[in-house]
């Protein structure tokens, strides 16, 4: 099975959790959701190939192509919205306790988080695959490197690490989840943000929710499966919401009301505030908070 020239695997087994027993609940063909009836997590089956994924992100234009099926076609248009969304997570964080020291950003695109968390963080550090979003990147990090925390020294460490937008897109959660604990400080935190698969959005949306984002989006989760996630790696969990900024128009488009866009011309770089569109998920190791 092939889609645009890329082979698709199967996949019979939760991503997560490894069991079998599911029941298909979107279908974009040839991708169909699945939702395991264990832990709760849906997947992509089947599902573009690993390093057929990774070349694409690594393409220069998937922050910025109109013709290509996968990544953005304009990313700079939605960066206002983006500011807003981190600047409110930046706060977030701070709230939380969840700042100072270092900070490593596993894909940091063009670093407009790195730029929102400002002084928060005493060394930030930015990992992409993509060239060309690191080289904006480099303006807000003190250090930034192409590629995923693989590519980081076994002995490296941080305060904290962060992933916004980024558990999604990971084939092997739980191998990925225990690399990341090991460039984690005893103390430290691992926060993930994510879209919420349970949330309202989904349910009112159906199959127009944005985040299915197909088939770059291989695991949706919410907070059984996130905490299943963080148990199976030794890690604690303390959940929050916090409202993204997204443009009207890609608002108006999962309404399905194209056709207003052009009566409300001049109002489509406007970006609203879309309470619970996001879950987001602080890990501790255990014994060292909640």
């Amino acid at each position: 099975m092939e889609w645009r020239g890329c082979s698709l695997e199967e996949v019979s087994r939760c991503p997560l959790c490894g069991d079998e027993g599911r029941e298909e609940v979107y279908n974009f063909p040839p991708f169909k959701v699945m939702r395991c009836h264990r832990c709760s997590a849906a997947y992509l089956s089947p599902r573009l190939r690993e390093e057929d994924m990774v070349g694409f992100y690594q393409d220069p234009s998937y922050y910025s192509s109109s013709s290509s099926p996968l990544g953005y076609s304009d990313y700079s248009a939605q960066a206002k919205g983006l500011e807003k969304s981190f600047r409110v997570l930046a706060k977030k964080l701070k709230n939380m306790g969840v700042t100072g020291g270092s900070l490593l950003e596993i894909g940091c695109g063009p670093g407009i988080l790195l730029k929102a968390v400002g002084d928060l963080f005493s060394h930030k550090v930015g990992v992409d695959f993509s060239r060309s979003a690191l080289e904006k990147a480099k303006a807000y990090a003190h250090e930034v490197v192409v590629g995923g925390i693989e590519v980081l020294p076994k002995t490296r460490r941080f305060d904290t690490v962060v992933g916004v937008s980024l558990i999604e897109h990971v084939y092997e959660p739980i191998a990925f989840m225990r690399s990341v604990v090991s460039h984690v400080e005893e103390d430290g935190a691992i926060v993930m943000v994510t879209p919420d698969f349970d949330g309202i959005w989904r349910k009112v949306l159906g199959e127009r929710w944005p985040s299915f984002k197909v088939p770059e989006h291989v695991i949706f989760y919410n907070r059984n499966s996130l905490r299943l996630l963080g148990e199976v790696c030794g890690l604690t969990s303390s959940f929050f919401y916090f409202t993204q900024f997204a443009l009207l128009s890609l608002v108006l488009n999962s309404l399905g009301m194209d056709g207003l866009l052009k009566a409300l011309d001049g109002l489509q770089g406007l970006s609203l505030p879309l309470p619970h569109t996001m879950l987001g998920v602080v890990f501790k190791r255990q014994g060292h908070g909640s």
